[in-house]
């Protein structure tokens, strides 16, 4: 070696530290998602009582899909326009904590067929009980009707 170049030792970070940084990151995005997720829990429930209100009933059908765009030409304006904001107004709760619509939807997903992950959302949303992680959906952007 005809040069040489000089350089600080720098110390390398051992396994463990670089493990717990990573796990801290995902801790986070799962903090992150449980606040969305027990918001949105709230606004749909919310939702769900004005829909019945609305409706003058006192479930919402269960097995019909209200979001169906043959069905909703059928109702009221009222109900029409309550249907089309929830997810538009669930897209601001997800982007108000940082997270973006796609990697929300990514979580929840995951959550469906991860236990360990299903039961770390659970302990942030409401200790002892497995939370609207199968029950809440949003839909992609491009698939909000205006």
């Amino acid at each position: 070696m005809a040069a040489t170049v000089h350089m600080d030792r720098v110390p390398l970070e051992d396994k463990r530290t670089l493990m717990s940084r990573r796990v801290k990151v995902r801790e986070k995005k799962v903090q992150t998602f449980a606040k969305s997720l027990r918001e949105i829990e709230r606004l749909r429930r919310a939702h769900v009582q004005k829909l019945t209100q609305a409706l003058k009933v006192k479930a919402l059908p269960s097995g019909v899909d209200m979001t169906d765009p043959q069905l909703l030409p059928f109702l009221h304006p009222h109900v029409r326009a309550l249907i089309k904001a929830f997810p538009l107004q669930a897209e601001k709760i997800v982007s108000k904590y940082g997270l973006g619509v796609n990697e929300f939807n990514d979580i929840l997903e995951t959550s469906k067929t991860d236990n360990k992950l299903r039961c770390k959302i659970a302990n942030y949303t409401k200790p002892g009980t497995q939370v609207a992680a199968k029950k809440t959906t949003m839909p992609k952007p491009e698939s909000v009707d205006q």
